[in-house]
């Protein structure tokens, strides 16, 4: 048994570029009547501290202890010269090694982040109200009129800007219209079809809940989805809903499960071509990601070629506004797989085609940054790379224009640009880092 006393912090000498941190734990350890006080030290620092500190003990700490402990006088006369100038060079190698340090958490952060983060969508409702009205004509007036209101406060939240004020709001509301719709359906024993319809008005509620802004309700949300997957009762839209929270939560292999359901569902229910492109998109998304995670290579290009694979398939339900998301898709899952592959001419081909179909379904002054990134990325490998610089120059404007919106002014210091570069997400980040390098390629190659 033992009973923690007092933890506290070492003092830092601030005559030393020394930077870990001792923390010293004081306890009472031992059974009643033979008890006695310990002491323990934990030291904290980084890898790249820990390199440091180890060049400075053999430099100084060490020969300074052994010198003292066998010629105190002749120690102090050897050591008034050398350890000066060492020093010097210890001070400027331990801000080198900071530097390294900062430059490791930035690169590992964005990993942590898209693990840890939901990232937040836009939402988009699969079917409008007029494919599914002809459901309810068997339901009396009173049930008719509720799932009218609904839907109609469904669809007006839908079209609400993104970002708007109120938007989470009247998605609640419309949420609490279905509830009336579902109360409604409850009462009204003449509906014939009263099971499959109160799971549809099931589903449109968890939509509404999961985006009113409200953590409470997006956790109800996500529990009726649970249910019906649960108890087989879902439609493809259940699942694939249900996917979209787990693959926001970072929780990609069970994404994909739900999706692989939903597809299954999907390709077997008539009016369901608007869903497949989300789906199918959906399912080439996380298969990437969960091949960001994967360790052995060979599962990596396995993953990569079913994201492929689920991709192409999604293109081929797009719209032609929907195209070109789904070409940046298929065109970066490809140049990744290159990475990953010995040299191929009939995967470059296949790049250098899907290359050409993009900057085709691409408006180039509506082009977004991760449509950019991509263009860059692949015509600096596999197509022009002068226009992969003139690209790299514009990507790199838009995020110094973002940087210096959210007030992280410019530093010519290493620590002041990496601070100046987390003012970006994740994403953003690898997005100036590449570029950056197609720039500097650029400048030696001139």
């Amino acid at each position: 048994a033992h009973d923690l006393k007092r933890v506290y912090k070492v003092p830092k000498d601030d005559s030393s570029s020394y930077s870990s941190v001792h923390v010293i734990i004081e306890a009472e350890c031992g059974a009643d009547g033979n008890r006695v006080s310990a002491h323990c030290e934990i030291q904290l620092r980084s890898v790249f501290e820990e390199a440091w500190s180890e060049i400075n003990h053999r430099l100084v700490y060490a020969p300074t202890k052994r010198g003292k402990a066998l010629d105190p006088d002749a120690m102090q006369t050897a050591f008034a010269a050398g350890p000066a100038e060492w020093q010097h060079h210890l001070d400027a190698l331990k801000s080198l090694t900071d530097g390294c340090a900062q430059y490791a958490d930035l690169i590992r952060r964005p990993f942590l982040e898209q693990l840890a983060e939901p990232r937040e969508r836009p939402p988009q409702s699969s079917e409008k109200f007029a494919e599914i009205a002809p459901a309810f004509r068997g339901c009396g007036e009173q049930v008719r009129k509720a799932v009218d209101k609904a839907f109609k406060l469904r669809d007006s939240a839908d079209s609400r800007p993104p970002g708007k004020d109120g938007k989470g709001d009247q998605f609640a509301e419309a949420a609490k219209a279905f509830a009336d719709a579902l109360d409604a359906l409850e009462a009204d024993q003449a509906c014939s079809e009263r099971v499959e319809l109160r799971h549809l008005l099931l589903e449109e509620r968890a939509y509404c809940l999961l985006y009113s802004g409200n953590a409470e309700l997006k956790g109800q949300a996500e529990q009726i989805f649970l249910d019906l997957v649960t108890t087989g009762t879902g439609s493809y839209k259940t699942y694939l809903r249900y996917a979209q929270i787990k693959r926001d939560a970072g929780e990609f292999d069970e994404a994909r499960t739900l999706l692989m359901e939903a597809l299954q569902r999907a390709r077997t229910t008539p009016g369901s071509e608007n869903s497949m492109f989300v789906i199918t998109r959906n399912l080439g998304y996380v298969c990437w990601k969960i091949s960001n995670l994967a360790t052995a290579l060979d599962d990596r290009k396995a993953l990569l070629s079913e994201a492929i694979s689920h991709t192409r398939e999604a293109l081929t339900f797009a719209s032609p506004t929907r195209r070109a998301n789904g070409l940046n898709n298929l065109l970066y899952y490809l140049w990744e797989l290159a990475d990953l592959t010995d040299e191929s001419e009939e995967l470059a081909e296949q790049i250098r085609r899907t290359l050409t179909e993009f900057k085709a379904a691409l408006v180039p002054e509506k082009a977004t940054l991760r449509e950019l990134d991509t263009l860059m990325r692949v015509e600096h490998c596999y197509g022009d790379k002068t226009e992969a610089g003139a690209i790299a120059h514009k990507l790199s404007s838009r995020l110094r224009k973002k940087m210096d919106a959210q007030g992280s002014a410019p530093s010519p210091r290493t620590t002041g640009r990496l601070e100046r570069l987390k003012s970006l997400t994740p994403d953003e980040q690898d997005m100036y880092l590449y570029a950056q390098e197609v720039l500097t390629e650029e400048t030696s190659v001139g």
